[in-house]
């Protein structure tokens, strides 16, 4: 069993434009944990926070806005509703409607890094046990499988006036089964605040709940 230093080890990603998709959004105070590392995001409208399952979490090393974990990469931004749909802040919109508008500006974003038309993409649908709608949407890099990269996985998910986007690519070694499980468990995790989340009294309770 692993155990965690008395020290809170907490990092901070730095997200400076677009890569490969996903649109400019907030990146997460990352928290290690013992089993992996929880994630939390504190915006001006929600307050959430979400686990992620893994031995070694650390900032990807030449590779904006990703973590890794293991031998996975992982990149999770909060977008305003407002910036998915101009008309967000005027009506009721529907779980669904948000997260298709998420996922096309994800898709125009991804086939502008790409230059070329992306084919074939695939997407469902999957409610958690907890009434959580997901978006899980993916498609093969065209010309990629040669350079470790064969696929890009998506899940998004509403939260409050937030829209949680977690990316991530299937690199060689990895199945897109596994991947998805990975994504899956980490998108169903989220918890939502009322109040903005203390992230050292937040890290010192999960750490407090390890040490059970």
């Amino acid at each position: 069993m692993r155990f965690l230093p008395k020290s809170i080890f907490v990092f901070s990603l730095v997200w400076l434009g677009t890569f490969g998709g996903v649109a400019q959004g907030l990146p997460p105070k990352v928290i290690k944990t013992e089993t992996g590392a929880t994630l939390v995001f504190n915006t001006q409208e929600s307050f959430f926070a979400l686990d992620i399952v893994g031995d070694e979490i650390k900032p990807a090393p030449g590779t904006e806005g990703y973590i890794q974990v293991d031998a996975r990469l992982l990149r999770a931004l909060s977008i305003p509703d407002r910036k998915v749909l101009p008309t967000a802040g005027q009506q009721v919109l529907l779980g669904r409607e948000l997260l298709q508008a998420q996922q096309r500006i994800d898709l125009d974003e991804e086939q502008f890094s790409l230059q070329r038309p992306v084919r074939d993409v695939k997407q469902e649908y999957i409610t958690t046990s907890k009434g959580r709608l997901l978006l899980h949407w993916w498609f093969a890099l065209p010309g990629a499988a040669e350079r470790g990269v064969s696929e890009r996985h998506y899940f998004s998910t509403v939260c409050n006036r937030q829209v949680l986007v977690l990316c991530a690519p299937l690199l060689t070694g990895d199945t897109p089964g596994g991947l998805k499980d990975f994504l899956l468990q980490a998108a169903a995790s989220v918890r939502e605040s009322d109040d903005p989340i203390d992230i050292k009294e937040y890290a010192k309770t999960l750490r407090e709940s390890d040490d059970k």
